[in-house]
């Protein structure tokens, strides 16, 4: 069952029950006055369409000192929240001296202090959303596959 189709049935149920409850009707007007309020949560769907499981360094990279990862994590997304939503990142072990993450036209330093990024609302509609990272290297790092070292997760605000 949709969120909408929740709230619907849920401010139903409010005006059913007040009308319900009325005890001081006048029987001879045919006006009566019924507040309703109700507060819609933001909310937050999304699919994982590609997510790196590896990342793999090389000789070269850590001569350049950094790598670039393209399109690493490609996920759609909706929200009903006119505020938009947030990316919270985790940067997994002490490889890397510093990660950049990159999406549409907004580019952020991740670290322990600053691990969030704000997205505009772009309507109620599924949008697709392409992130892309650059790992400058730090010294104890050497050739090889690592696990993904990038986790996130999506919420509302």
């Amino acid at each position: 069952m949709s969120v909408d189709v929740r709230i619907a049935k849920i401010i139903t149920f409010i005006i059913v029950f007040y009308l319900l409850n009325i005890t001081d009707i006048d029987a001879a007007s045919d006006i009566s006055h019924v507040n309703v309020s109700a507060e819609v949560l933001p909310v937050v769907r999304y699919e994982i369409i590609h997510q790196e499981k590896n990342l793999f360094i090389t000789e070269k990279d850590i001569t350049k000192g950094y790598i670039d990862v393209h399109n690493a994590v490609i996920f759609t997304v909706r929200t009903n929240s006119r505020n938009g939503y947030v990316l919270t990142f985790f940067v997994g072990a002490n490889l890397f001296n510093e990660v950049k993450v990159f999406c549409d036209s907004i580019s952020a330093d991740i670290h322990d202090t600053n691990n969030e990024v704000h997205m505009v609302f772009e309507g109620m509609k599924y949008v697709k959303k392409e992130l892309s990272f650059r790992f400058y290297i730090s010294d104890i790092l050497r050739p090889g596959r690592y696990d993904w070292p990038v986790d996130f997760m999506i919420l509302g605000i």
